[in-house]
């Protein structure tokens, strides 16, 4: 402890009678119980549980709602919108893009796919022995 506080207690005489009505005030008052405050560890594990439980039924209702659709229903076949053309000619034509080749590639080029993509986007694999490069282009 500081020494100002030591000297300013040292000054402090309490007599007879000061103790005496110090302790008897001390047993006399009231203690006052922390029970009105709430604490939050105790709805923690309420709030957590309550936050699992709406996760899990929405979760349920979310997946009996793709469970319910019967994709049969669908008559849209994405498969055949994806064709795989023979030149760079037939894929600008199917795309209506202004796509061109790469002629720079770090690798010797083996071969050449060039796919179009439901007409809208246009991609060419260009393989080598042991290298892939993929070029896509859309709008």
């Amino acid at each position: 402890m500081t020494s100002k506080y030591v000297e300013i207690m040292n000054k402090i005489e309490v007599d007879d009678d000061m103790r005496s009505r110090i302790l008897s005030n001390i047993k006399n008052r009231p203690i006052k119980h922390k029970s009105s405050v709430i604490s939050i560890h105790r709805w923690t594990g309420l709030i957590a549980a309550c936050a699992c439980l709406i996760v899990l039924i929405g979760g349920a209702l979310a997946m009996s709602s793709v469970m319910n659709k019967n994709p049969e229903n669908y008559d849209y076949n994405f498969a055949s919108e994806i064709i795989e053309v023979s030149s760079i000619e037939e894929l600008c034509e199917a795309t209506e893009l202004p796509v061109a080749d790469i002629n720079n590639l770090p690798f010797p080029v083996t071969g050449i796919t060039y796919v179009s993509y439901l007409g809208e986007m246009a991609e060419i694999i260009y393989e080598g022995e042991s290298n892939t490069c993929t070029y896509r282009m859309s709008e």
